[in-house]
């Protein structure tokens, strides 16, 4: 079992957001989460800190009257201030007081949060992911030839704006869905096509060697429906939901050996391509034995029902112990000088 020497000496800090506002199924994930962290992380023998906040001023104020050098920092601040998916803030915060951290810098945070950028990445390094355009007005659809497709905003998270109304077939039904989109969400849209084939969630750990951890699909038996055969807001976050309900994770079988070899392949160019750091998850679905990156993720879902856990768990791993590995990478990852990780050159998966 892991005993995570390098950082015994520290405390776990877990630096979370206040759950003003959150439903109670946000909250239901969140609390679960917590109470095994309390559980598990002092059963590992360290000591173990929650704070929560709301705005961003309370998180520095914090941060600038504790000393840097008694902490590993579990960064989950997904959102300060009142604005959904500032992921940066926090690690810019944490930077800036000279914290050792989990996960991924500002800029990284912030690119994954950027769908546009994200496609044009991948698209830009020859990454197989499905064909899209950018909607930056109603109209834009009539460019659009392909169906099916899935419309969604280009700048959220966690599925929000998907359903299975996201997934259409005709020209009329993808100006109806953006229309709706356009005026809930004010923003940018993605139309690209709909790959019906298996879809698969491949978390990574690591800095610059990342290990891929084991393959979690989702099992869609319960329908026929293409259209409900998406991850979607309400599988993720609403525990009465059908869909959350019907929806649960499973090791995918067994798969040709050069697919295999082919997606992890991929999701570790993605990971370094993106500047991934720590940790991130990479969303990907196959048709006719080829993988397609619908998206990048990272500093993914933690809590403990998560696609990330229970893939970490696979490794060997109970919740409290992933987080204890990801603080133990972040620290001895801080300790390279930063020379030396700038001179870095890309390297083979590790494909364990």
């Amino acid at each position: 079992m892991p005993n995570f020497n390098k950082i015994k000496d520290k405390k776990i800090l877990v630096l979370s957001v206040a759950m003003n506002g959150w439903t109670e199924d946000e909250k239901i994930s969140t609390n679960l989460s917590y109470d095994l962290l309390k559980k598990q992380i002092p059963e590992k023998n360290f000591a173990l800190q929650i704070e929560e906040f709301s705005k961003s001023f309370q998180l520095e104020n914090f941060l600038k009257s504790h000393n840097p050098e008694n902490y590993v920092v579990f960064n989950w601040c997904e959102e300060l201030d009142g604005i959904d998916n500032n992921f940066d803030v926090a690690a810019k915060l944490l930077d800036k007081y000279n914290y050792i951290y989990t996960g991924n810098g500002p800029e990284s945070l912030e690119f994954s949060m950027d769908k546009v950028k994200v496609k044009k990445l991948l698209t830009e390094r020859g990454i197989s992911t499905p064909k899209y355009l950018i909607l930056d007005k109603l109209k834009d659809v009539y460019k659009w030839h392909i169906f099916p497709c899935i419309v969604k905003p280009a700048y959220e998270h966690c599925s929000y704006g998907v359903t299975k109304e996201s997934v259409v077939d005709t020209p009329n039904a993808l100006a109806i869905r953006a229309q709706q989109l356009f005026e809930k969400f004010h923003q940018s849209l993605i139309v690209e096509e709909f790959i019906n084939g298996t879809e698969y969630f491949i978390s990574l750990w690591g800095y610059e060697k990342p290990e891929v951890l084991p393959f979690m699909s989702l099992n869609y038996d319960f329908t026929n429906d293409y259209h409900e055969k998406i991850f979607s807001f309400g599988a993720k976050w609403d525990r009465n939901s059908k869909e959350f309900k019907k929806t649960e994770y499973i090791e995918p079988g067994d798969m040709d050996p050069s697919l295999l070899r082919r997606i992890k392949k991929e999701v570790v160019e993605c990971y370094e391509e993106a500047k991934c750091e720590g940790y991130a998850r990479m969303d990907l679905r196959v048709r006719n034995n080829i993988p397609y990156i619908l998206d990048v993720n990272a500093n993914p879902d933690m809590t403990v029902e998560s696609d990330f856990v229970i893939a970490a768990e696979k490794k060997g791993f109970n919740y409290g112990e992933t987080i204890l590995k990801l603080c133990e990478m972040a620290y001895i990852n801080a300790q390279i000088p930063a020379s030396l990780q700038e001179s870095e050159t890309k390297t083979e998966p590790q494909l364990n």
